[in-house]
């Protein structure tokens, strides 16, 4: 009885042995072929992150290299800019210096509106007479010593133009209107052209001549007192009582009826 126990005992241990050999067995032919697939899954992930890290590093020395040309370009963009602000400003000091000069140059230069043109008037010579005399009949009150040959002599050539040049700050008449006459004088004194322009004007303010004279002017001068004077047209159509000029360069003044004098009603 107790040889059987003992055989007993003896299987029992074998058929343990037997079943963790086979359980062994059985856990490395499942687990094996998982690590071999994971380790290859591994290998796969860290492939790709080593390509996404690649790419990663190209894409962000790209954009550096990016930024860089953007920045380089940006200082380039700005060194021009600040090169044409300094060749606009001597540009617009070089025009201003220029429209200086030209103005300077037709200080003596006059222009006289409203001399009718006489049958006569057939030579730039016969056109100096009838200005000369006009000149003659607005100076002589208050210099009677004043001669036509004098007069004449300062004149040193003049000629008829159209109403509508655009070189003459003079209002443009309608269409169903004659153009205005004008002349065009050089005068060779200064001090004796504005002799001439004073003396027509008191007899403008005494509404004793229409005959108006002024100085030539450059054509940038020309244009903002060409608007001048279309602006106080417009004024006028709204209260005809108001009375204006234009002030160089180009300051439209106005005065009303109320008003003691002139006021600067707007520049141009």
């Amino acid at each position: 009885m107790a040889g059987k126990n003992k055989k007993d005992q003896i299987n029992l241990e074998d058929i343990k042995t037997l079943i963790q050999t086979e359980f062994h067995n059985l856990r490395s032919q499942q687990l094996v072929p998982m690590e071999d697939e994971i380790k290859m899954i591994r290998e796969e992930v860290n492939n790709r992150i080593t390509i996404i890290e690649n790419d990663t590093k190209l894409a962000i020395d790209a954009g550096q290299e990016n930024k860089e040309e953007i920045d380089n370009l940006k200082a380039v963009v700005a060194e021009q800019s600040v090169k044409l602000k300094t060749q606009d400003h001597l540009l617009k000091k070089l025009s201003n210096e220029v429209d200086d000069l030209t103005n300077r140059s037709l200080r003596t230069t006059l222009i006289f509106k409203n001399i009718p043109k006489t049958n006569h008037e057939r030579s730039w010579d016969n056109t100096k007479n009838v200005l000369t005399h006009e000149i003659y009949q607005a100076m002589i009150m208050d210099n009677p010593n004043i001669t036509k040959e004098v007069i004449h002599s300062f004149i040193e050539r003049c000629h008829r133009s159209g109403g509508n040049n655009t070189a003459n700050p003079v209002e443009s008449p309608s269409n169903n209107q004659p153009a205005i006459p004008i002349i065009i004088a050089k005068i060779s004194n200064w001090v004796f052209s504005e002799k001439i322009k004073s003396a027509f004007l008191q007899l403008n303010r005494a509404r004793r001549s229409n005959i108006y004279v002024s100085q030539m002017h450059s054509k940038a001068i020309t244009d903002r007192q060409n608007k001048a004077l279309q602006h106080r047209m417009m004024l006028k159509r709204e209260d005809p009582t108001l009375k204006g000029y234009v002030k160089y360069p180009a300051i439209l003044m106005v005065k009303c009826c109320d008003d003691v004098g002139f006021k600067n009603e707007k520049e141009f």
